[in-house]
């Protein structure tokens, strides 16, 4: 019987998450990353999903999570906005891929929701 992509993949997290498990947390490289921040398909990539509070030519500030916690986003040259041409300015609810880096999280692509 053949098997689809997506339970063999599912097979294969599934034995990645044991095998890691089982050498210890110290086995895995720590990402200096808030505690509400969504994981995104790997460990380099993730999501956020908030509003936008404050909004300056390349830096942003995203109110994330249930509490209100504002976090400071940095975009770059090259950091894709959708629908294009879209301005970002305040109180708009986006969805921001990208990563970590010093505590700021620097966004590849922005979505509005």
């Amino acid at each position: 019987m053949m098997k689809s992509f997506r339970s063999t993949r599912l097979i294969g997290l599934a034995a990645l998450a044991l095998a890691t498990a089982s050498f210890g947390a110290a086995a895995v490289p720590a990402v200096a990353q808030p505690d509400f921040a969504v994981p995104y398909y790997d460990a380099s990539h993730h999501t956020l999903i908030g509003v936008i509070t404050y909004s300056a030519p390349y830096r942003l500030t995203l109110q994330v999570g249930p509490h209100g916690r504002t976090l400071p986003v940095d975009l770059k040259n090259g950091t894709v906005i959708l629908p294009t041409g879209t301005t970002l300015t305040p109180g708009m609810h986006v969805v921001l891929h990208g990563y970590w880096s010093n505590g700021t999280f620097i966004a590849n692509r922005v979505r509005l929701r």
